[in-house]
């Protein structure tokens, strides 16, 4: 997974903290995939975050490397489906 940097010059809500969000990048596969799949496919994504001209693309553009572990990104969704589901429940918020 990979985090855009927050910019320092656009305000942030201090009465409604869970309203800050990022952008967030990263690689998904189908359900149920095979484990060697997914072993591999990291390996291969953390290999490439770690070539110069990568490495470089990213702090040129803000963009802070994260490179978790699979497990990790799961829950990493899942927290944020549960964060952002709540915000438009409690919100009323809903997709047109």
């Amino acid at each position: 997974m990979m985090l855009a940097t927050p910019r320092p010059d656009v305000p942030v809500s201090s009465s409604e903290p869970d309203l800050v969000g990022g952008a967030w990048f990263g690689m998904v596969g189908p359900a149920r995939l095979p484990e060697p799949i997914v072993s591999r496919l990291h390996r291969l994504i953390i290999d490439s975050l770690q070539e110069p001209e990568m490495r470089a693309d990213f702090t040129r553009t803000g963009v802070e490397r994260i490179g978790s572990t699979p497990a990790a990104f799961v829950d990493f969704i899942r927290r944020e489906t549960a964060r952002w589901g709540r915000i438009a429940r409690e919100n009323n918020i809903r997709a047109d």
